[in-house]
């Protein structure tokens, strides 16, 4: 799972670099470019900029503020891993 394990914030960060994948590309291929040189100390976090608050049990303006927080990154990782959003095809593992 190392290869392919990502906080949303550090997949965008890594996957910045290696830019956008391209139509023949598999999502798996992808993510082995944009996982080259991070160090298993990358999942407790690297950057507090990775950090996203957990929202549950707090109050509802909470869980509007971690959306906001998410929707930027969210979009970036679509554009550059070439995801629809909804729509199966060739962004399979394989």
């Amino acid at each position: 799972m190392w290869p392919r394990a990502f906080t949303l914030r550090e997949l965008v960060r890594c996957g910045g670099p290696v830019g956008r994948r391209s139509a023949e590309e598999t999502l798996a291929d992808w993510l082995a470019r944009a996982h080259r040189g991070r160090q298993r100390s990358a999942l407790l976090g690297e950057s507090p900029d990775d950090d996203v608050a957990d929202p549950i049990g707090g109050p509802q303006r909470w869980h509007g503020e971690t959306a906001r927080t998410l929707s930027g990154p969210v979009d970036q990782l679509v554009g550059s891993a070439g995801l629809a959003p909804g729509k199966p095809g060739p962004a399979r593992l394989r």
